[in-house]
């Protein structure tokens, strides 16, 4: 995953991707709570890219937890699409 807003430029691996946000881990540049960011990432190997917006919400060991800003219809049939059936509101 790629993420940047004016002052923060890192890459990072995402876990725990809900419909409601993210996790970055490994995180190669810190994003302060409150950045609002974009995000860039393909959910497979080869595949298409995705790109949300997010504010950060919370710090993690070594990354940040994004909430993703309101999605479109489309960014959300891409998350359903792509995430493991589950109670998706």
């Amino acid at each position: 995953m790629e993420y940047e807003d004016h002052s923060v430029t890192g890459r990072g691996f995402t876990k725990n991707v809900s419909i409601s946000g993210v996790l970055i881990e490994q995180a190669s540049s810190p994003a302060p709570i409150g950045a609002n960011l974009r995000l860039r990432f393909s959910f497979f190997l080869g595949s298409f890219e995705t790109q949300f917006r997010g504010k950060v919400v919370r710090d993690a060991e070594d990354g940040f937890a994004i909430q993703f800003a309101s999605l479109e219809e489309t960014e959300i049939e891409i998350l359903r699409t792509a995430l493991p059936p589950g109670p998706y509101a």
